[in-house]
């Protein structure tokens, strides 16, 4: 394995945590507004 495919590994991995992170955000801010909107 070159040094190359390394970094390409490494970047296809932090692309992947990046997405699941920001669905994670994502998933957290709906409950939050949907919670908020219960209490109205």
């Amino acid at each position: 394995m070159t040094f190359e495919d390394r970094v390409e590994e490494f970047r296809k991995a932090m692309r992947d945590l990046l997405i699941t992170l920001g669905f994670v955000k994502l998933a957290d801010w709906l409950a939050q507004k949907l919670r908020r909107e219960e209490r109205d």
